[in-house]
């Protein structure tokens, strides 16, 4: 029993500067595979559909955060152009596009701050559910598993 403990223990690998790792091409050796991946999957995914709500709530403000990105450099272009015209410069046309890219900057901001705190408390909930799912069934086991 200590003899199979000991061969798991190996000395890791030491790559360039003393960091772990070793050579770049052991990365991607192949690896022990799962014996049940789409069973694991199909586990992993109860705890995302929990958050489902807030996952689609994301994923729409990221919709809109793009499709609001998208929009900027078109009105970039308006001022550019209305700088450039024949009649000269149109002021007006001008503060209203950069009053227009000042609202749309600002928007993508706060959608993206929003996303980035909602898939926080999501991934919290989720990494939390999971651990105390994990403890659960290590209380289950017996005391001789461990």
């Amino acid at each position: 029993m200590a003899d199979n403990r000991q061969a798991h223990r190996e000395t890791p690998v030491l790559g360039a500067h003393g960091r772990p790792g070793g050579n770049a091409m052991a990365r991607f050796s192949p690896r022990e595979k799962a014996k049940n991946a789409k069973g694991t999957f199909k586990k992993l995914l109860k705890f995302y559909v929990k958050e489902a709500k807030l996952l689609f709530l994301v994923s729409g403000l990221l919709l809109i955060a793009a499709a609001a990105g998208v929009f900027a450099p078109y009105l970039i272009g308006r001022s550019v152009d209305a700088m450039t015209g024949d009649a000269g410069v149109s002021f007006p046309l001008v503060y209203k596009s950069g009053a227009a890219l000042l609202t749309i900057y600002l928007t993508v901001w706060i959608l993206n701050t929003a996303q980035g705190l909602i898939m926080n408390r999501v991934s919290q909930r989720i990494v939390r559910t999971l651990r105390r799912s994990l403890f659960d069934k290590m209380q289950k086991l017996p005391l001789m598993f461990h």
